[in-house]
């Protein structure tokens, strides 16, 4: 289930109606990406959002993309790789 199916089963609206009664930008929830401030409205009103299918999380500056549910790792330009590669790989650029 992606992010904008529970939040209309879980309050009965659309995701850009979610968003817009929140203050959020309509592109806010943009391709399953979840900020800091998306994460405690969602949070707060009972949204189970990690187990999303769409779910994304930033990895910090460097673009990274973390897969919430299937704990996939995504840098800038390269393919989903497990966190175990991805740690293989940053340890190996040390």
């Amino acid at each position: 289930m992606t992010i904008a199916a529970m939040i209309y089963a879980k309050t009965g609206i659309s995701k850009n109606e979610y968003l817009k009664l929140r203050g959020f930008n309509l592109n806010a929830l943009s391709n399953g990406y979840v900020s800091k401030k998306i994460m405690a409205v969602l949070d707060a009103d009972g949204i189970d959002w990690r187990s999303a299918d769409d779910a994304k999380i930033s990895g910090g500056r460097c673009g990274t993309m973390f897969h919430v549910k299937s704990g996939l790792v995504q840098a800038p330009g390269q393919k989903p790789i497990s966190v175990d590669e991805y740690l293989e790989l940053e340890n190996s650029n040390v």
